[in-house]
């Protein structure tokens, strides 16, 4: 039993325990997972031994097996010396135990948790679902999608039976063949066993915020008190110095169980793709096009692992200049959390929903969407499908900002308060050489600790992770003539020192009407004092073009650029009430990077540059009239 006695509580876990375990450890567990809360009890079943029957689960025969039989009854009998409504829950074997206990005796129960298995005996052999039987019972399945231990056609076909009896399903798998229970799969939990949603974190941009998963955790008045609430840590995080400028100035305040400061010696982590600075790399004067990043194969990889550096400028270590990423990934982070010193991230998602884990709290992002990652907060990353692939924008000096509307005046473009930071989300959870890797001075370094590193149980401050929707965005344009520069699509900037300029832009594209008169509407021809690296997120593209998602390109400093050959030749074939209608312009979402500062390859990008994208833009005639 972990928390109050079963009388007392407002409610109650009867937990069951997987093949080889006991009923200690799987408590444990789901108290963890509950977050220890004081008004839920976890009750764990014993039984004889260290299994609840000795047959595969998934043979034929299973579901009539005298030990399975046992087992239920033994269910049964437990559940009914409660004496009132339970949540069933179980990891493994005790997940199989639970599903077939909640098919065949669906009153009793107030939902059901059971990861990592599947309902007893083969399919066919189940007795058919019957509409309403279940109607409204929270249902949560799911296991990695090549856990070696769980059945994925028995998986899927539990939760379809389920689904057909009125249950409310919730199937969270996650990639890899890890057998466990998933950190989305914990964060959904909680949700059920508590019987509440996860609060909507706080909103604004550049504001001070904060969050607390337990009432009173914050402290009202001090930032250090010599006994915080709750018996917690409290540690801040500065991502400027001390005595920078108010505005400028970058801080958060975390409320802990454990200190972060309880970890082992750094040690170096060799990557090959993921770059350090560009100094001595001459800058790209050519335009370069890059295909979409293969996705992982035979080599598993995490966000981390699949990180490849695409290029950038300036120093990591002397604080100037920016680097741009990419990631294609195919297994979680489960037990490992990066962070990155040396600067602010961009996460832009083009393929796969993911949920991003940070000390903070949890945030989803997904294609479409944009996450910031502020310096030194440690965040996992875990997918919401088998694979996922985007892109990573890092600044090396000043933070992400949203820029001055000037003359556009008080609206438009992004608000404030469309930023969702995280809600306070912890787990008080031992995890035996939990690995934290850090990037600082463009290195990787890795150490290791004995705890979860998202233990925070409140936190205020301004330095804090962000998504935000790019669909929020209002776009602004020209409504009678000539094109507008594309600054007026900025998200996002990093300003440097010298006005006017910025180590990063962020600058979409969305959907939009264009409605000028005697203007030819394609992006004019350019030189641009600004490096642009341009990407794609969504685009209804042909199959053969160039232009497909997850693609991206750079066009460096004051290298002239524009549209291709066909398109001036189409536009000029129009005639003026068919160039000067009215347009929806784009379905899909691109967006770029504008750089202050030239772009330099790494040794990677050089080789998978593709050789023939200069002639992607074709060749312009003369259509000179002299």
């Amino acid at each position: 039993l972990a928390g109050p006695r079963p009388e007392r509580a407002r409610r109650v876990v009867v937990a069951l325990h997987g093949r080889g375990a006991e009923a200690g450890g799987i408590v444990r567990r789901f108290s963890e997972i509950a977050g220890h809360d004081a008004d839920t009890a976890i009750v764990g079943l014993r039984t004889a031994g260290t299994r609840w029957y000795a047959i595969r689960a998934s043979e034929p025969g299973a579901g009539s097996d005298a030990e399975v039989a046992r087992a239920l009854a033994q269910v049964e009998a437990g559940l009914g010396a409660l004496g009132r409504p339970a949540i069933l829950a179980g990891f493994s074997q005790g997940a199989c135990l639970a599903l077939e206990y909640a098919a065949r005796r669906p009153g009793g129960l107030t939902a059901v948790v059971a990861a990592a298995g599947s309902r007893i005996g083969t399919p066919g052999e189940w007795a058919p679902a019957v509409a309403g039987t279940h109607a409204g019972l929270p249902v949560l399945v799911g296991a990695a999608l090549a856990d070696p231990y769980a059945n994925r056609a028995h998986l899927d076909a539990t939760a379809r039976w389920f689904r057909a009896a009125g249950a409310a399903v919730d199937a969270i798998d996650c990639p890899g063949e890890r057998h466990d229970i998933s950190t989305r799969q914990r964060l959904r939990a909680r949700e059920i066993i508590r019987g509440e949603k996860a609060p909507a974190g706080p909103t604004g941009f550049g504001n001070s915020l904060a969050s607390e998963a337990i009432p009173g955790a914050l402290p009202a008045r001090q930032n250090s008190p010599r006994l915080p609430p709750h018996g917690l840590y409290a540690e801040q995080v500065n991502g400027t110095a001390f005595t920078a400028r108010r505005e400028d100035n970058a801080r958060t305040w975390l409320y802990r169980v454990r200190p972060s400061s309880q970890r082992r010696a750094f040690a170096p982590l060799a990557h090959p793709r993921f770059a350090a600075g560009f100094e001595g790399r001459a800058p790209e004067a050519n335009l370069a096009g890059f295909a979409p990043l293969r996705l992982p194969d035979a080599e598993r990889r995490d966000f981390v692992d699949g990180m490849v550096t695409l290029g950038g400028a300036g120093s990591p270590s002397l604080r100037r200049g920016y680097a741009v990423h990419r990631y294609a990934a195919d297994r979680d982070m489960e037990r490992r959390a990066f962070y990155d010193a040396d600067g602010d991230l961009l996460l832009l998602p083009e393929l796969g929903a993911l949920t991003l884990m940070t000390e903070l709290g949890p945030l989803d992002v997904a294609p479409g969407q944009i996450a910031l990652l502020p310096r030194g907060i440690a965040f996992s990353v875990f997918l919401h499908g088998a694979v996922a692939r985007g892109y990573v924008a890092e600044t090396h000096g000043r933070s992400f900002r949203l820029p001055e509307r000037g003359p556009i005046g008080a609206n438009g473009l992004a608000d404030a308060r469309h930023f969702r930071a995280p809600a306070a989300w912890y787990e008080d959870k031992l995890a035996p050489d939990f690995r934290v890797v850090g990037k600082l001075g463009g290195r990787l370094h890795e150490t290791s600790q004995d705890h979860s590193p998202f233990d925070v149980v409140a936190w205020h401050g301004d330095h804090v992770p962000f998504v935000y929707d790019l669909d929020d965005f209002s776009p602004l344009g020209a409504v009678r003539f000539d094109h507008p520069d594309p600054s007026v699509f900025t998200v996002l900037s990093a300003p440097m020192d010298e006005p006017g300029t910025n180590t990063l832009d962020l600058i979409i594209f969305p959907p939009r009407w264009d409605v000028t008169e005697g203007t030819f509407r394609p992006p004019f021809f350019h030189r641009n004092a600004t490096t642009e690296v341009n990407g794609i997120v969504r685009e209804d593209a042909p199959a053969d073009g160039p232009f497909q998602p997850g693609c991206c390109f750079v066009t460096p400093c004051l290298t002239p650029h524009g549209v291709s050959g066909r398109a001036v030749a189409r536009i000029r074939a129009e005639t003026d009430a068919e160039a000067d209608r009215p347009v929806r312009m784009g379905i899909g979402v691109w967006f770029q990077l504008e750089c202050a500062l030239p772009f330099a390859l790494t040794p990677w990008a050089e080789e998978e540059r593709l050789a023939e994208w200069p002639a992607t833009w074709g060749s312009h005639p003369s259509y000179f009239e002299g």
